[in-house]
């Protein structure tokens, strides 16, 4: 699998998020796209998945489609990305990302692929990050946590 971001961009206007593409908006970090790392380092099979950010759905049109919205700061978010895949699964996770130009204009198309075991992503809280907060899978009705028996977080 190996897709530019033209062209996932392209597949998501002709066919929406699938198992291994999904688009997000905004330029942070957030649990959303952790979660989503989450579950294509874990999906049987999947190999991995691309995430593109700085991606809106505009509902308000006839036939809804994405835009590129961009991201508000492109170091910072690479910094803080790579960072958080690093150190908030109980294995790291080495994403590859890129920035490339859709329509001139910016946009991040990061590839999160399979590691070696099951990835349980660690939610941030005070003090020590000790709780688990679950193995994630993906599908087309979205991310799985592992009591639908889909996974297994124990296993890996």
């Amino acid at each position: 699998m190996n897709h530019t971001a033209q062209e996932l961009f392209e597949i998501l206007n002709e066919q929406d998020e699938c198992p291994w593409i999904e688009a997000k908006w905004g330029g942070d970090s957030s649990h959303s796209v952790m979660e989503t790392v989450c579950s294509y380092a874990n999906e049987p099979g999947l190999g991995g998945g691309y995430i593109l950010m700085g991606m809106a759905l505009d509902s308000t049109v006839l036939f809804p489609h994405y835009k590129i919205k961009g991201v508000a700061d492109p170091d910072k978010f690479q910094r803080d990305f790579s960072t958080q895949c690093s150190g908030m699964f109980n294995i790291p996770i080495r994403p590859e990302v890129t920035v490339e130009k859709i329509y001139e204009l910016k946009s991040y198309n990061l590839f999160a692929a399979k590691g070696k075991g099951k990835a349980t992503y660690y939610i941030p809280g005070p003090g020590l990050n000790t709780e688990a907060s679950g193995a994630l899978s993906t599908g087309y009705s979205g991310d799985a946590d592992p009591l639908s028996g889909h996974i297994d977080p124990h296993q890996g």
